[in-house]
């Protein structure tokens, strides 16, 4: 089953496992970067990095896209997922790029990031899907209360979304204990 869509499904590493060495303990089984997905679809993004498609190669019958990438600073191959997945997708890139940050010293990147380091344009183009696509339903009532601080994840902000990835875009990550906004990889 699987080989055609529609027929099966796996858990999806958003952050593929080439990216970050293969089946390497705790990446390879966190949570917040592994999604259900059709088994066919899933096999047709690989480990290409997502982003959007204006000239689809592929599109499967829900809407994904695979083909070259249209959003400025990468011009190869990427996948573009249905609109309503973006922004979870979005999120869970910032999570990994946070929660691996300093233990990617090994990992080999992607055309979308450098270890765990996202790249300006993939930045860029996951603020604009974060936004576009906000947390919803069951999730707001769910999602975990996080920041970065200067030791670490761990500090229960109780933020809005808005207060954990940075007013307005400007800064991906808060610390909200008093020293106001505290890290951002990218000066954006």
């Amino acid at each position: 089953m699987g080989g055609v869509e529609g027929t099966g499904y796996n858990r999806e590493h958003s952050w593929p496992q080439a990216w970050f060495g293969g089946g390497i303990p705790p990446m390879e089984s966190d949570l917040f970067q592994l999604y259900p997905t059709d088994n066919f679809v899933n096999n047709q993004r690989g480990s290409f990095p997502y982003g959007e498609v204006d000239s689809p190669t592929w599109t499967s019958l829900n809407g994904s896209k695979l083909g070259p990438c249209s959003y400025p600073g990468y011009s190869g191959t990427a996948f573009e997922p249905i609109d309503g997945y973006k922004g979870d997708f979005a999120r869970s890139y910032f999570y990994m790029t946070t929660r691996y940050y300093l233990e990617d010293g090994a990992w080999p990147g992607s055309d979308m990031t450098d270890g765990a380091d996202l790249l300006p344009w993939a930045v860029d183009m996951l603020l604009e899907w974060h936004v576009e696509d906000p947390v919803s339903g069951a999730a707001q009532e769910v999602r975990p209360h996080w920041a970065v601080t200067a030791e670490g994840l761990g500090a229960d902000a109780r933020g809005s979304e808005d207060e954990i990835l940075g007013a307005g875009g400007r800064h991906l990550y808060a610390r909200r204990n008093g020293c106001g906004w505290k890290y951002s990889k990218h000066q954006l």
